[in-house]
């Protein structure tokens, strides 16, 4: 089937924001692995992209920190290993923090990949230091098909030119952008984002 996972080089670096306009741009239902805390992820997909299909989150957590955490503090057993991905065509699997966030108390999401694999989309934001967890996520990644790396950009991006030469250069990885954007002006960019990322994603559509 067609899916695959959108991976952070952080936490907050802005996975939920593409995961909405991906799903608006090539059709593609939304699905949350293991949501920790409120306001959720799905809410937020909602509130960007209101005619995307939601599925629900295989865990939900009701603590707003690292699972592992949840996992303790609310006296839970599971193995995270064993969630479960629907049997879902043109499903797109948003992972929660980065690559090495705790999946459970002995598990990371770098594992839960390597054990259900799909290709990848990883996602990452200019901030300083953010080369350093780029290249760190895409090494860890290198036996895995990786798709693109789509960076969030504004206004602010002093340096964005000169981070993406480095990056592209080294890893030789597509590097698509996406703009910060809101319902409004959702349908424009989910369209731009369909041109830039179609090429990388021909076998998913």
């Amino acid at each position: 089937m067609r899916q695959l996972y959108i991976v952070g080089i952080h936490t907050d670096v802005g996975k939920t924001h593409f995961s909405a306009a991906f799903c608006k741009a090539f059709s593609y239902t939304y699905f949350k692995l293991l949501q920790a805390g409120s306001p959720t992820d799905e809410q937020r997909v909602k509130e960007l992209s209101p005619h995307t299909q939601i599925l629900p989150s295989a865990l939900t957590l009701r603590t707003a920190a690292s699972p592992h955490i949840g996992y303790k503090y609310e006296n839970l057993t599971y193995n995270g290993l064993h969630l479960k991905i629907p049997q879902s065509d043109r499903l797109l699997i948003e992972l929660a923090g980065g690559l090495f966030t705790p999946l459970d108390n002995t598990h990371t999401f770098f594992d839960y990949i390597l054990a259900n694999p799909r290709p990848i989309i990883v996602v990452g934001r200019y901030y300083l230091g953010c080369i350093n967890h780029i290249l760190l996520t895409l090494h860890a990644l290198q036996n895995m098909p990786i798709l693109a790396l789509v960076m969030l950009k504004d206004s602010k991006d002093i340096y964005r030119d000169e981070i993406d030469e480095f990056v592209c250069s080294y890893t030789k990885i597509p590097l698509v952008h996406i703009e910060s954007y809101t319902t409004q002006n959702l349908d424009s960019i989910a369209n731009r984002l369909a041109h830039k990322l179609r090429p990388y994603i021909q076998e998913l559509l």
